[in-house]
């Protein structure tokens, strides 16, 4: 008995880039190429656009906590349950 060994035949590589900054104008030289490398630009826009929503309701999210914060000491500093230079210390200002 022999064995004969064959080889599966080789998959054609296509070059995607998942990155929008990989691109170049010679992507979008045929339309199927261009169509796919549209989708990932799009892609890029659509999760940076949802990033930065997202960072910007965090970053209003901590201003108000720190603004709640701040205005907890007042009224402990108002009604004598904590001193003045206490008070003052753990203020934070707020910078916008």
């Amino acid at each position: 008995m022999t064995f004969v060994m064959t080889r599966c035949p080789k998959k054609k590589l296509i070059w995607s880039s998942n990155r929008f900054g990989d691109l170049s104008a010679s992507d979008y030289g045929t339309p199927n190429r261009a169509a796919r490398n549209f989708k990932v630009a799009k892609r890029t826009g659509t999760q940076l656009r949802k990033k930065n929503k997202h960072l910007n309701k965090k970053c209003k999210r901590l201003e108000k906590k720190v603004t709640t914060l701040n205005d907890m000491l007042d009224i402990l500093k108002k009604k004598s349950l904590m001193t003045d230079f206490a008070a003052d210390s753990l203020k934070v200002p707020i910078i916008i």
